[in-house]
């Protein structure tokens, strides 16, 4: 399936089941193609035809993304080297979860939630690891005599005890000993905190001189900044509990993309600001603040940066 098609299908689904999606940026090449929210559920999402196409970079970005802005990263494709993506299980890639139009499907509109994850050696599921204790000993079964029962080692059930993960068949064989349900379901939209390797997801090869005066003036000032590589927006400023995705560029072009950046701005739930180059009469566009570039260089006080921002944050 064209990557076209896949995400025009996953914003349909998305969409039908109530989140609000930003639209597509104009960009030769991007690290996510959607961000969607639903109420406090915000996923950071990249479509692709061949998930083996995931690139290093653009998962350290998706998982930087979504530890800054309290999300989950998600990819959405079509197949991989070993054929389709079954339906029903979460595959990954640097730690991202990955799954099928249809698991998104059943997930979202369904109310199915997948089971089963692949890891090298096969197809998986997590145990409830304290409920299978709690049984067991209930039961009155012995570690080694469980153990005889599955056909494993001693050492297996006292792994799952401790959270390891089963195979299907042995979780089934479990949950059939106990007449009842053990196997978890998995949360696509549980937010994590990730590793991230910043030297990757960041754009440390920065060449637009612009952009490169205005990120160190910010950095002078006080202000955390992750500058983004393959983002919709240049990237992320922190001041104190403040916390703003930041545009750089030509008025003229920002103007071109505004209703793209605004639904950013809406889906994410965060404040924002753009710089440009040239100076603007405009305090801010569609409620998001303005500021001229050569103005925002010749502060000197850190607060007032942030003063100058906030000012002109209409929403």
């Amino acid at each position: 399936m064209k990557k076209e098609i896949l995400e025009k299908n996953a914003r349909d689904i998305l969409g039908t089941a109530g989140f609000y999606l930003s639209q597509a940026v104009k960009m030769r090449r991007v690290s996510i193609d959607i961000i969607a929210r639903r109420d406090q559920t915000l996923l950071i999402i990249k479509v692709l035809e061949n998930i083996d196409a995931l690139d290093k970079k653009d998962g350290e970005t998706m998982k930087l993304l979504a530890n800054q802005l309290a999300g989950t990263p998600l990819v959405i494709g079509d197949h991989y080297g070993g054929g389709k993506l079954e339906q029903g299980v979460v595959y990954s890639r640097f730690k991202i979860p990955i799954v099928s139009l249809l698991t998104l499907k059943d997930y979202f509109l369904e109310g199915i939630p997948p089971y089963v994850f692949s890891a090298p050696g096969g197809l998986y599921v997590k145990i409830d690891s304290a409920k299978l204790k709690e049984l067991r000993e209930m039961y009155g079964y012995s570690l080694g005599a469980l153990a005889d029962s599955l056909g494993v080692s001693r050492k297996a059930i006292q792994l799952y005890e401790e959270n390891m993960n089963a195979t299907i068949e042995i979780a089934l064989s479990l949950e059939e000993i106990f007449n009842t349900e053990l196997i978890k379901p998995i949360d696509l939209t549980k937010p994590e905190t990730y590793e991230v390797n910043l030297s990757l997801a960041e754009d440390v090869l920065l060449t637009d001189d612009l952009k490169k005066r205005v990120l160190s003036h910010l950095r002078k000032m006080g202000c955390e900044v992750m500058n983004l590589r393959n983002c919709p927006f240049d990237a992320i400023t922190r001041k104190r509990e403040f916390l703003f995705l930041t545009w750089i560029d030509r008025f003229d072009r920002i103007e071109k993309d505004i209703e793209a950046i605004h639904s950013i701005v809406r889906a994410t739930g965060k404040k924002s600001v753009i710089f440009v180059k040239r100076k603007r009469t405009r305090a801010s566009v569609r409620g998001i603040p303005v500021l001229d570039t050569e103005d925002l260089l010749r502060v000197k006080e850190e607060e007032e940066i942030l003063r100058m921002i906030m000012e002109r944050d209409e929403e």
